[in-house]
């Protein structure tokens, strides 16, 4: 196959060196033959099926590619016992033109939830701060695999760094092989006191992507799918003021934050001006048994870059 596509490449794209040389060519290559017809300014390529009794008949022509001013055009016919992979310009094209949405920097709200999207920061224990528990996002280059002119599979690699504030003057701790959130000490009112997860993210997604009629360059886009994270580094810190000073503590580290979780992400935009995210974690953050009942959910914008 791959010798067969060489042979129909080299005739297509040597044709303008022979111009004015005509001549035909036959080429067979197992059980298949290659007309090379060189016509004035038309070169046509064209490729049958060897039959059983040894001949090669028309009705089983199974390609046939037009060179002519420039332009390549190509046809294919049915055929039961072969398929010829003859490269697609349309797909080079897809290829060349599809940008996925992936790279770019981010800001969002965190928040935690339990057994549903209704639970949202509804807790007896504690009390998420969601204004200032902030998610920071930035994304490398991402690779889109087109399968069609509209829609392609995305991946990528990128980094976030989450932050998760809690309100009643309590922090998060280790305690006995588990995480906890235990009220400050007595006389300590704290001014921040909040868990931050860092962590490397890989992508795997679908984006599809709508064009205007009117202006190619204006088009809608959305993206779909679920997001990994590889959680490197879990870290608890309260700030507070004592008679010293101001104190910034780091009480706890590796606070049994699972190693990997999922998200489950979904990103729609405009161009490359900006775009808005949703994401929800079925995972519970914290190992089983070893922390809080939380799952991760967050929304936030998008600025994609690079595109």
């Amino acid at each position: 196959m791959k010798k067969l596509a060489f042979i129909l490449l080299t005739a297509v794209f040597t044709f303008p060196l022979f111009a004015n040389n005509p001549s035909d060519t036959i080429i067979v290559i197992d059980n298949r033959k290659i007309e090379v017809i060189d016509d004035e300014n038309r070169l046509r390529v064209r490729v049958f099926e060897l039959t059983q009794e040894g001949d090669y008949v028309e009705r089983e022509k199974i390609f046939e590619g037009h060179y002519r001013d420039g332009v390549v055009h190509e046809r294919r016919f049915a055929s039961t016992t072969i398929s010829i992979p003859v490269p697609s310009t349309r797909k080079l094209h897809r290829e060349r033109h599809f940008h996925p949405h992936w790279a770019g920097a981010g800001i969002g709200f965190n928040s935690f939830t339990y057994d549903g999207l209704s639970n949202i920061n509804n807790f007896d224990d504690f009390s998420l701060n969601s204004g200032r528990s902030l998610e920071y996002i930035l994304n490398f280059k991402g690779k889109a695999i087109p399968i069609s002119r509209n829609f392609a599979f995305v991946t990528g690699v990128g980094m976030k760094w989450n932050r998760f504030h809690l309100n009643d003057n309590q922090y998060f701790t280790k305690l006995d092989g588990a995480t906890v959130i235990l009220p400050a000490g007595e006389g300590i009112d704290f001014r921040k006191t909040r868990l931050g997860v860092n962590s490397f993210t890989v992508p795997l997604m679908f984006e599809w992507q709508v064009r205007s009629n009117h202006n190619r360059n204006n088009y809608f886009y959305a993206m779909a799918g679920a997001v990994g994270n590889w959680n490197y580094m879990s870290r608890s810190k309260v700030r507070y003021n004592n008679e010293q000073g101001r104190v910034k503590e780091t009480v706890a580290k590796d606070l049994y934050v699972r190693p990997v979780t999922v998200d489950l992400m979904l990103q729609i935009g405009i161009n490359n001006w900006g775009a808005l995210y949703a994401k929800y974690s079925p995972m519970e953050l914290f190992e089983k048994n070893r922390g809080p009942k939380v799952q991760p959910v967050s929304i936030g914008v998008m600025f994609p870059v690079g595109n």
